[in-house]
């Protein structure tokens, strides 16, 4: 099975480096390498124009004029014929047997997709990281449990991968949903990948390999917390009410309404983060999160009605 690696970029050239570099030493290379990056990153472009030739695989590169993942990850899946879509942020480093792995485990004709886990490099809380029982699971009433970047044991199915570390079988993959927000200057599409699950499951099965690992030198210091909290709400409201029945839907509107959680902040979590952040700060975060939901809840029924 051909495998294709598309990676989205945007003003990170020396994490671009390392994750190019990864792949050049896989012990299986990829078929073909696509990285997309936006046509004002000259920096980018420029080095990519002067080192194309030198990479060991097959490689592609296009220009997108839309800010923001979404923009770039579907101009680059518009152009992938092979078997296999394997998605790498750009800054990641993928381990020497990564495309081995998945090409290996993408040949069971009942498995749609895997995904791994990303050790954030940069994480400086102490106890990071940790063994984790659950990872990758969607609750009833919606309530997203990641933990991908956790220690975990075992292969196991799961309902929910993550993009930077995560493959799927290229047959009836579709485009990301243009609808899904974007935080207003970086346009960072969040909950891609869960849409992209969800909407796929069906398909087949959904496996997390624990020994699946990429080094992720991940930071989010630069975004503007308020903005990407509405932004990250609109999006996890807009994919469950799309993919729920309609007594998942209102259990899930009571649930982030009331309880709510660090995505969708509901009263009583509201209430918690009033020791750590304050009164004003918490309300701050509470608010965006309500318009998030609200706007989240009128893209669908908009969509809907299409």
């Amino acid at each position: 099975m051909k495998v294709c690696v598309l990676i989205p970029t945007w003003k990170r050239i020396d994490k671009l480096k390392i994750a190019l570099r990864s792949l050049g030493n896989q012990s299986d290379l990829p078929d073909r390498v696509i990285v997309v990056s936006r046509d004002i990153d000259d920096e980018t472009n420029s080095w990519i124009k002067s080192h194309d030739h030198t990479f060991k695989f097959s490689f592609s590169h296009y220009l997108v004029d839309i800010p923001g993942v979404i923009a770039a990850e579907n101009l680059g899946l518009s152009h992938i014929t092979e078997d296999i879509v394997a998605f790498l942020d750009d800054d990641a480093e993928a381990p020497p047997d990564w495309v081995a792995t998945i090409r290996k485990n993408l040949a069971d004709p009942g498995v749609m997709a895997i995904g791994g886990p990303d050790y954030i490099v940069h994480e400086k809380l102490r106890d990071y990281p940790k063994f984790c029982d659950d990872v990758g699971l969607l609750t009833f009433y919606g309530k997203v449990i990641g933990n991908h970047h956790q220690l975990t044991k075992g292969v196991r199915e799961v309902q929910v991968l993550k993009g930077v570390n995560m493959a799927f079988k290229r047959e009836g993959l579709p485009l990301l949903d243009e609808r899904l927000a974007s935080e207003h200057h970086l346009g960072n599409g969040s909950q891609w990948e869960l849409d992209l699950c969800l909407s796929m499951a069906h398909r087949g099965k959904l496996l997390f390999l624990p020994d699946l690992r990429v080094n992720h030198f991940s930071h989010h210091g630069h975004f503007n917390i308020l903005e990407n909290q509405r932004n990250n709400a609109h999006n996890i409201v807009y994919v469950m009410m799309k993919h729920f029945s309609f007594v998942r839907q209102i259990t899930f509107l009571f649930y982030i309404s009331l309880i709510g959680n660090h995505q969708n902040i509901g009263i009583l979590k509201a209430l918690s983060l009033i020791p750590k952040h304050g009164l004003k700060r918490s309300l701050e975060l509470f608010i965006s999160s309500c318009v998030g939901g609200f706007f989240g809840l009128k893209t669908y029924l908009g969509a809907k009605r299409l």
